[in-house]
């Protein structure tokens, strides 16, 4: 799960470091598990100070036993 407000715009660096968005939180989700972007691409919202890595805002949930 990627942790972050869902009312906001977000936007993501590709790999020639071209910004992409607005999108919306969904969005971001559904190209992450689609592999289209990584745990190392930059991703950024206006709540967001500088942009970070998609790792640095991603909530793994815990596994059931």
């Amino acid at each position: 799960t990627i942790l972050g407000p869902s009312n906001k715009f977000w936007y993501y660096l590709d790999a020639m470091h071209q910004q992409n968005g607005p999108m919306s939180l969904e969005a971001l989700t559904s190209i992450w598990k689609e592999e289209k972007i990584s745990l190392n691409t930059f991703v950024w919202h206006e709540d967001l100070p500088d942009w970070k890595r998609l790792e640095e805002l991603i909530q793994i949930p815990p596994q059931k036993n």
